[in-house]
């Protein structure tokens, strides 16, 4: 296998957000890169909330992201900005932002969402939550689930 160059040690087409997330994730994302040997990450810097991950290869980029979500619990948005024209071909080149905020909480974890206490039950696309009181179950989307308190 061919080892991967960068035309200089800048050279980004991606950069992923890492906000909130824990020591292990961060651990999981670099061996996880260095593993699959598809692309480079070229710099990391941290931030206020968290880690920016600067890759080298967005298409490879966009598919890790979605691992990401796979292996850890979160919210993932992916977001493109126009960065320069090719100059020979004409084609018009983008970088790529991925963001991904872990999910603060755990399974079978008693959390207060909209003043109400529930249980959260099971993570996916959504997450299922049991009011305490009632005990009726209902799915919410994991953007609401951030603003809850535990």
């Amino acid at each position: 296998m061919a080892e991967l160059t960068v035309p200089h040690s800048d050279y980004f087409e991606g950069v992923l957000q890492l906000r909130g997330g824990t020591d292990e994730i961060r651990t999981w994302i670099v061996k996880r890169v260095k593993k699959d040997g598809k692309a480079l990450i070229t710099k990391i810097k941290k931030v206020r909330n968290g880690h920016d991950f600067y890759f080298s290869d967005q298409h490879y980029l966009q598919s890790f992201g979605k691992k990401l979500k796979q292996t850890f619990p979160g919210v993932l948005k992916a977001s493109r900005k126009l960065h320069t024209q090719h100059r020979v071909t004409s084609k018009i080149l983008y970088r790529v932002n991925v963001l991904f905020k872990p999910i603060p909480f755990r399974k079978e974890q008693i959390i207060t969402l909209r003043g109400d206490k529930v249980k959260l039950l099971a993570f996916g696309q959504t997450a299922q939550i049991q009011y305490e009181k009632s005990g009726k179950k209902k799915n919410i989307s994991l953007e609401q689930l951030m603003t809850a308190r535990s």
